[in-house]
């Protein structure tokens, strides 16, 4: 408002959280799935997914899910900003399924939500971020989730 400019930006995700929830995923969650990190352009921008996950079907690498890691706690089921990310990673890289993960404090009612949008599917997942969940158990929570979601295919 008025003549002064200002310009501003989102604060990304920590890289040492999302490398961490990446390396996590990729030691555990199967033997012919990898996680990435990817990069693709397309119309002139560039998309970077913090999750890319690809499954080997004979020489050819299929794209199972494009996701990405949210640095904030869960205040509502599907930020619209969020699903639209996921919608559009999903888009540009041919991915079956689009998915993030935040964090919840919650202690009782952790809860995976699912929408099918134009055929693929949308998951948001949560890492369990409370005083009774230890680290171990909410890693456990998050493969767990993760090997639902690829296995709904």
């Amino acid at each position: 408002v008025g003549n002064e400019k200002a310009s501003c930006f989102l604060n990304p995700t920590p890289p040492i959280i999302e490398a961490g929830i990446r390396n996590l995923l990729h030691q555990r969650i199967g033997k012919s799935i990898e996680v990435k990190k990817f990069s693709k352009s397309a119309a002139g921008l560039s998309f970077n997914p913090d999750l890319v996950f690809t499954d080997e079907n004979g020489k050819k690498f299929e794209i199972e899910a494009t996701g990405d890691v949210k640095y904030r706690l869960r205040r509502e089921d599907w930020p619209r900003d969020v699903l639209e990310q996921a919608v559009v990673f999903a888009e540009v890289f041919n991915a079956r399924q689009g998915f993030f993960i935040d964090f919840d404090t919650n202690e009782t009612n952790l809860v995976k939500k699912s929408e099918k949008i134009e055929g693929r599917n949308y998951h948001r997942l949560s890492w369990p971020a409370n005083e009774t969940t230890t680290p171990e158990e909410a890693a456990d929570q998050v493969i767990s989730e993760c090997r639902l979601v690829l296995s709904s295919v």
